[in-house]
């Protein structure tokens, strides 16, 4: 009776050629679609179970204000208060800072609230007057309207014009020469927060000029924590070096959801490693001690390799991206895998033959993968996208190491490595 398992594995023996070119194509497609899959650090997907969650999530990742990071100058408590200086640093750190990066990391950055901010306002308020006056106000504009207060208007934007600051309110009031945008402006004090803050030098500063307010919008939505990742780190970077030329009497900082979010991610990957390295460490050791070899834990590693590799390249051609924290979940089902080799390492280390391992054991491991990928797959009908990737990214794993292990582990096994493991066991 003819086993397909065993007549690859006698076809391939005798063709070794073809069965490494074979190899090669296959690890190579692999390698080049898995390195170009994208990870998602979006922690909030592990918790997605309904629809309005779903909507709370679209407003959060696209409310703009919830992604601002604001940059905070201040002076030591020890040092004396010196706004001269705190908007020094501040001017240094916004040149710095709009030099080293462009639109592709910054969307917008406010620190010098510069003229034409003031100009773009002051048009924006005439061109929509009517929605910001009340009943009350139109009498104050038809004072301003009258004959007389528009030459007295005409007559004090002359003597302004020709003075030495004539140049920097010439484009406002040849915009607004009545100053009808002061009756909106006079309506929306009282946004300003009080009396706590105030402008010096263009800056947003506190009253005892001790603090500076800078603010930052990424071009990058909070889940994009690589590339919100590298603007941090510049931003780091360019504190570093103020830091050296101010000393201790003026610092920087920074506080927002993106810097939280790249926090997250980073704490994230260290864990995902240690659970990996503690897990791979503890895994080889028992191997190594049960077989007395060092060749066999790296052979029984390497399904699970192959595995986790064709499970990414496959959610790179289906999505094109997978969550981080599937993968770092993923990690649990390692043990698992690298059983299907042990079986057949342990049948052909007890046996000695090759055809007789595969024969035996091809079908409990082909039973056991598809019951453990069927098990994993039942994640794909949970809301979370986590889970999804976690149930894509394991079923996919478990079938393509048992693949690995039936058809191409067994050309790398050799009589030489049982015999030695049991004369070391002896």
């Amino acid at each position: 009776m003819t086993h397909p398992v065993v007549n690859t594995y006698r076809y391939f023996r005798s063709h070794k050629i073809l069965f490494y070119t074979f190899l090669f194509l296959v690890l190579a497609i692999v390698l080049l679609l898995a390195l170009r899959i994208r990870f998602e650090e979006d922690i909030t997907g592990i918790i997605r179970k309904k629809n309005h969650q779903n909507d709370l999530e679209y407003v959060m990742n696209h409310y703009k204000f919830s992604d601002k990071l604001v940059i905070r100058i201040y002076s030591d408590e020890k040092s004396a208060a010196d706004p001269a200086l705190l908007t020094a640093f501040a001017t240094e750190f916004s040149n710095s800072l709009l030099h080293r990066f462009d639109s592709t990391y910054i969307h917008s950055f406010t620190g010098n609230i510069a003229d034409s901010s003031i100009i773009f306002y002051s048009r924006f308020f005439v061109k929509y007057l009517p929605f910001y006056l009340e009943e009350k106000d139109y009498k104050k504009l038809d004072t301003l309207t009258q004959p007389e207060a528009i030459r007295k208007a005409v007559d004090r934007d002359f003597t302004t014009l020709i003075s030495p600051a004539g140049f920097a309110v010439r484009d406002q009031m040849l915009n607004d020469p009545l100053g009808l945008s002061y009756i909106v402006l006079e309506k929306l004090k009282f946004i300003q927060g009080g009396d706590r803050y105030k402008t010096t030098d263009g800056f947003v500063m506190t009253r005892d000029d001790r603090n500076l307010l800078l603010f930052l919008s990424p071009a990058n939505s909070v889940n994009e924590t690589y590339k919100n990742g590298k603007l941090l780190k510049g931003i780091d970077d360019i504190f570093g070096q103020l830091h050296n030329k101010y000393g201790d009497k003026v610092r920087g900082q920074y506080f927002g959801a993106i810097a939280m979010s790249c926090a997250n991610a980073t704490q994230l990957k260290k864990d995902i490693v240690l659970t990996i390295i503690i897990a791979l460490s503890l895994i080889v050791l028992l191997i190594g001690w049960y077989f007395r070899s060092a060749r066999i834990p790296v052979l029984s590693f390497l399904p699970a390799l192959f595995g986790g590799g064709l499970a990414l390249a496959v959610l790179y051609l289906v999505k094109g991206h997978v969550s981080a924290i599937a993968l770092g979940l993923g990690s649990v089902i390692l043990g698992l895998i690298v059983d299907y080799a042990l079986y057949l390492i342990n049948h052909f280390w007890k046996h000695g033959d090759m055809e007789n391992s595969l024969r035996e054991m091809s079908t409990p491991v082909f039973l056991c993968a598809l019951t453990s990928a069927g098990a994993f797959l039942c994640l794909v009908f949970l809301r979370s996208s986590v889970l999804h990737d976690l149930g894509w990214f394991a079923g996919i794993s478990v079938l393509g190491a048992a693949f690995f292990t039936l058809f191409i582990l067994p050309h790398f096994l050799k009589r030489k490595d049982i015999s030695t493991s049991k004369e070391r066991k002896l």
